[in-house]
């Protein structure tokens, strides 16, 4: 092979390797140094370079989008409230501490609970964000969210629930949707066109395999893998050619980025 032809393969070769490695989405935010779904686990994500966030969206008495995965405070909370998110107006829900005293001491005690808009104002252009719409009837409030910030082009709605994303989808057709499930199969392919999802989030009783992808990948569909905190089990999401690993981990997830 002469010089000239070998630098036209690198040109060609490298960008292949790259666009292997998986994307990486930082799961509640960078979970493992700060409280989950809380402004802190964002910006630390953010710190560390990874390209995506997730979160995920409850909601308020007002209707009002809250970033906490339960419905209910008491796993997380760092205060004396308790009960569901949709028991409290947005005013009382100021107030409420998720410093997740049971994980990190006292070190996040006086960490507030964020709304949607306050997590995509500290998302903009700096992380893409995954929103996960854990109820529905909040969809209208989730696009108006969105578009305050104007962050159509940065966020991915996911969900479990099949309506919500037929409603996100008839409200704004131009986000991007992924469709979630936690044992998989080629069946939600189909059912993931059906909702105009792009991408099929997929939990660890999936049977990941290289058919499984090649079949996701004629019908167009990015394959999402959560939540996966184990190297080498990142390692074979890799070699598979998986879209995307959702990880508390994001840290030892980048460093796919550099194998």
């Amino acid at each position: 092979m002469t010089r000239l032809a070998f630098f036209g393969f690198l040109i060609t070769f490298i960008p292949q390797v790259m666009s292997q490695s998986p994307l990486i989405v930082a799961h509640r935010g960078y979970s493992h140094l700060a409280p989950e779904n809380s402004l802190s686990a964002f910006e630390r994500a953010i710190e560390i370079g990874a390209p995506f966030l997730e979160l995920d969206v409850q909601r308020s008495a007002n209707g009002t989008p809250i970033v906490i995965h339960d419905e209910s405070l008491e796993r997380t909370t760092s205060c004396s409230e308790l009960g569901r998110t949709d028991g409290y107006t947005d005013q009382e829900l100021q107030s409420v501490r998720i410093g997740y005293p049971s994980k990190f001491g006292l070190d996040f005690q006086h960490e507030s609970l964020p709304t949607l808009s306050q997590a995509l104002e500290l998302a903009k252009g700096r992380i893409g964000v995954c929103v996960e719409i854990k109820v529905a009837g909040i969809e209208s409030a989730i696009i108006a969210d969105i578009a305050k910030w104007n962050m159509e082009k940065e966020v991915v709605i996911f969900s479990f629930l099949p309506e919500v994303l037929r409603s996100i989808h008839s409200l704004a057709p131009d986000l991007k949707l992924l469709f979630l499930k936690s044992k998989a199969r080629s069946e939600d392919l189909n059912e993931c066109l059906a909702l105009h999802a792009t991408a099929l989030g997929v939990g660890g009783k999936t049977q990941l395999d290289h058919a499984f992808l090649k079949e996701a990948a004629e019908k167009n569909i990015e394959i999402w893998r959560w939540t996966v905190d184990d190297v080498r089990e990142m390692q074979r999401l890799k070699s598979l050619g998986i879209h995307a690993i959702i990880t508390n981990r994001p840290d030892l997830g980048l460093t796919l980025h550099l194998e």
